[in-house]
């Protein structure tokens, strides 16, 4: 089972017992990255978006919320990291 799918559970259920094992790595295919597209984006607004983003990034926010599911975050791969996009 996914890690956001095991922390969702994990925080609707919370007297399960259920845990993610130490170490855990998903399958190199089950994991993505996300992308933002921005209709007819001009310069500024894309300076705008990526500074927002930057600030969300160096606030470590993705991990702390994560972290309140119990889910260890799995920072963007690189394509040369993903089988399945190799060449």
């Amino acid at each position: 089972m996914p890690q956001p799918i095991l922390g969702w559970f994990r925080h609707e259920h919370p007297n399960a017992r259920v845990t993610i094992p130490d170490g855990y790595k998903p399958e190199p295919d089950l994991r993505w990255n996300v992308a933002i597209g921005l209709w007819r984006a001009d310069d500024a607004l894309i300076s705008v978006m990526d500074a927002a983003i930057d600030r969300v990034m160096d606030k470590q926010l993705p991990r702390q919320i994560y972290a309140k599911y119990g889910v260890a975050y799995l920072p963007p791969y690189l394509v040369s990291e993903q089988p399945s996009l190799r060449r």
